[in-house]
Formats: C-alpha cells, structure tokens, sequence
C-alpha cells in the first residue's frame, strides 16, 4: 500500500515524509476536474522525499523548511519537520515543531507512538505527554451516569400514566399508524435525490483537489488500525471510501492492496493498472519503486499482469522526471478514425470525443471506436496542450483557447470529409465531459447532442439556458452512482434545467461505478450515440 495514506511498521519510511505528501502537495484538480497544480510544492516534495529516502536527512529538512514558508501552518510538514530534526539528533527543535503541529491540528497518537523517526526520544516523559494527550483527546466522552438516578422513583407515576394512555387511544390510532406506515413507501423513491442533495450542500462536499487529498489523509487511522489487525475486509472499505472522494493513483493501489491480501488477483489487478496508468502525481511519489517494495504486492508478482502494470508505473516515473515540465505547452493535435466500410460519398455523422486530465487521443480513440463504428460515424479525438509527461495531457481552464482549438479541429474535418453537420455530436470523460458541457453552452446551434460522462456541470445562472437552440440539444448523461455527490449532484441538476426549457435529456447513474467509464462501455456509448441521432 502507499504509505502515504496507509503506513505499515515494517516500513522504514513510517512517518516522515510521506504522510506529508497529500496535504504538501495542492493536487492537478479542483473537484476533481481541471484545475491545474502549482509547481512549487510539488518540486520541493518530490525532492524532499528523494533525499528523505536517501537518508540525506539535513537536505531533506532544508526543503520542507521551504515548504514551511510556503505553508508555516500546515500541521503535516510541521510534523515531518520534527521527524527529521529528531533524525538530525535536534531534540529541542524536534519537540517544538511536533507541538506546532498538534496545535495545528495533528491528532493519530498511534501513528506518533510507532514513528521510528522518533524512537531517541519514545522513551522520553515529555514524548509520552504528547501522545498521553493525543490519546485523551480521541478518547469519547464518558456517558452521565445522572439521568436514570434522578428519575427513575419520580418517573414510577408517569410511567403508569403512559401505560394508560396506549389503552385509551389504541383503537382511534390505528388508521393514523397505517396512515404513517404507507409514508415511506410514497417517499421512498423521491426522497433519494433529497438525501444526495443535502449531503452535497454541506462544506465538505464541495471539495478541492486538496481538500479531497485532506480527507483522504484524514481517514489514514482508521485504515492503519484495520490494516494491521489483519482486517483487510474493513481496511478495503475504507480504501474505496477514499477513492470516491478522489479517483487517483493512490486511492486505486490502495484498493488494490486491499484486494491483493484479499486474495483476489483480477480486483487487484483492475485497480493496479488503473493506479499504473495515473501515477502518483497527486503525491509527488514514485509508484514504480511503491510497487517494487511494497509486501502488499507478494500475491501478485508472479502473475504476467503484475510485470505489465509496473511497465506502465515505470513509464510514468521517468515521465514525472525534473526533465519533464508538468505545464510545458504543446502544440493542438487530433486524430481522425474512420468507421469500417467507410463511403466517402455518403454523409455521415461526425463523433467528437475528449479525453481525461492525464489522457491523451489514443486512448479516448480506443474507448470510442467501436461505438462509433455501430453508428458509421467519422471519430474526431483531439487533444489537450498542456503536457505532464509522455503521453499524459490535459486541457488546462483556458475555455475560449480550448473552444478554439476544438471548433478548429471539427471545420478540418468537415473540410476533408462529407459530414452531415446536423449530425456533430460531443463528448468526453472527467475533464473532458466538463469541457463537452461547457461547450455545448456556447456553441449549442453546433452540436446535434453531447455524452457528457464523469463530468463536472457548472453552469447555475439561469441566463446561461436563454439561447433557444439549447432546447434543439439530445443529452445523454453518464455518470457513476459512487462518483463525488458534488459532481453527481450538479449532473442531476443538469438534468432538471435542461428538461426546463425542452431538451431531451436522458440520465444514467450507473451502480457500483466511481469516476470511470461504465464496465459495459461501449454498449452504453452505443446506446448514448443512437439516442441522440434517434436511431
């Protein structure tokens, strides 16, 4: 497992450095979507580890000080501040930036206890109160003893009073109990979206990258305790609660240790190769070398899936090199798929379909072809400018440069082939199902219809619904009923204002699915393309 969100004793790497990284780090996207992350943090991360592993403790102090500058207040740099003055035998130091950092918020007594970065000082009475008092304050209230003392001789009357009272009204109620009882029936149904809706409006749901970073770290005790008790049915639960607040590379191989020591080798390698192909970027860690000294991955190291996943993890690790500029502008490319038995002398409809943050055209083509292929339709798969790595784009927030670019892509094709331009139909995954709403706002006279799957909706004005030719749209919504409530809820709500002014809206919430595509992809993007064509 990572050890940033889930740390083992066996580890060397236990406390330092790595429990930082998720809050040290603000991650690529806000919501989960298409925000883009500052360099600064990330750099000094990714190099503070380096020299943490290293050994090379006084570097590795020397950078999270920066980061310190960066952020004086963040209690888990001030944390691995003290781990690594205790390291450098700075044992005053040590102690006064391990109390910044309860004071700041640090709470896991347990974690603190078996830190070996802190094992000169364990023994030490002034250690021991920081982790009585971390312990003090997670302990529960002890519950009041008062109550039933004081009541229970003056209560003997009343008690006999509303043992009466049932006799007295017992007939006279029953139509109000069945009354009562059909209640929930009628409500049932209806009262969901409600349920989903107020969740959603409190504060923790409207997350940022890292905000949702924040709670995935937060959950780290918990998943700790069951981890090495042995609980792995437990700690897996807590692994894919984490990976609903934020589908990344560490929240994906966490959940496939958990199915790795579960024993079950194809749930363990779905989601390995799904962390394989993100990386660790979020975290500013290496997966390649995770994966290489992990015992989490023993089960699996001997199946030729294993081999294939840390392939793709070691391609993103030299991608993630300080050679490679996580915000180096590229040039706008796209590629253009034919459908089989092809005619060039017959229009046909034109699919324009783009791709995640940490994506690129080939494999959004990959997903796409097929479905494209059962409805004759030319496939269009642009791809974004900025890069992270080899292979691994997205499309930054520059709408109108994004519009630009897509719009000039879409005129190439339908200079070159015979498309029927009633026929334009847009789509997209994650940052590229935000860009495909955001789109479909400004250019609605373009597009016969959009698939808009796992992405952010962020239009509230009602303004933004005035343009008539809104009302001519065909939507298909795809979108996963784990995903983040925000996200699902502003999909849902998509779905009320389109259906307001007269759009065709039809929304699919698919069971037991996060942030992905559905299993049965294809078929769904089939279904979704002959909707909107009315086929």
């Amino acid at each position: 497992m990572s050890q940033t969100s889930i740390i083992k004793p066996s580890s060397r790497i236990i406390g330092c450095l790595l429990v930082a990284a998720i809050t040290a780090v603000v991650a690529p996207s806000a919501r989960a979507t298409h925000d883009d992350p500052p360099a600064d943090l990330n750099d000094l991360q990714r190099k503070a580890h380096k020299a943490y592993e290293n050994a090379d403790y006084a570097k590795a102090l020397e950078l999270t000080e920066k980061m310190l500058e960066l952020k004086p207040k963040e209690r888990r740099i001030l944390y691995n501040a003290a781990c690594l003055h205790c390291l450098l035998g700075h044992k005053d130091k040590a102690y006064a930036h391990l109390d910044k950092a309860v004071k700041a918020g640090y709470g896991d007594a347990e974690h603190l206890n078996k830190d070996d970065d802190f094992k000169t000082i364990r023994a030490e009475d002034r250690f021991r109160a920081i982790v009585k008092r971390l312990r003090e304050a997670q302990a529960p209230p002890k519950p009041k003893a008062d109550k039933p003392k004081k009541t229970a001789k003056a209560d003997e009357p009343k008690k006999a009073d509303k043992v009466d009272k049932p006799k007295k009204t017992a007939k006279a109620d029953e139509p109000k109990k069945k009354a009562k009882a059909d209640k929930p029936k009628k409500k049932a149904k209806a009262d969901k979206p409600k349920k989903k809706a107020k969740e959603s409006s409190q504060p923790e749901r409207e997350m940022s990258r890292a905000e949702q970073l924040n709670r995935i770290n937060d959950l780290t005790p918990q998943l700790i305790q069951a981890a090495q008790a042995g609980e792995f049915k437990k700690a897996l639960k807590l692994a894919l609660k984490a990976r609903k607040i934020a589908d990344i590379g560490l929240t994906n191989y966490n959940v496939a240790c958990m199915y790795a020591l579960l024993k079950n080798k194809d749930k363990a390698f779905e989601y390995l190769d799904r962390a394989a192909e993100q990386g660790f970027d979020d975290i500013g860690q290496d997966l390649a070398d995770q994966m290489k000294r992990d015992s989490d991955m023993d089960f699996l190291r001997d199946d030729p899936r294993y081999a294939q996943a840390l392939k793709k993890a070691q391609a993103l690790s030299s991608a993630a090199s300080p050679q490679a500029d996580d915000e180096s502008p590229v040039d706008f490319e796209w590629k253009i798929t034919r459908p089989k038995n092809f005619d060039k002398s017959r229009k046909v409809p034109l699919i324009v379909a783009l791709h995640r943050y940490n994506g690129n055209m080939e494999a959004t083509t990959k997903r796409w072809k097929q479905a494209a292929d059962k409805v004759g339709a030319i496939l269009l798969t642009p791809q974004g400018t900025r890069r992270l790595g080899p292979d691994r784009l997205h499309w930054g927030r520059n709408l109108d440069e994004i519009e630009e670019n897509i719009m000039d892509a879409i005129d190439a094709v339908l200079d070159k082939y015979r498309i029927d331009d009633g026929k334009i139909i847009l789509g997209g995954f994650s940052q590229g199902g935000w860009i495909t709403w955001s789109l479909a706002l400004r250019n609605p006279d373009t597009f016969r219809g959009i698939i808009p799957v796992g992405g952010m909706f962020e239009a509230s004005s009602p303004s933004a619904f005035e343009d008539e030719d809104l009302a001519a749209l065909r939507i298909f919504i795809m979108v996963g009923e784990d995903e983040n409530d925000d996200l699902l809820e502003g999909n849902r709500k998509a779905a009320r204002q389109f259906k307001k002014i007269g759009t065709k809206v039809k929304l699919k919430v698919y069971e037991d699915v996060g942030h992905d595509y559905p299993e049965n992809a294809t078929q769904e993007l089939t279904k979704a393309l002959r909707f909107i064509l009315q086929e």
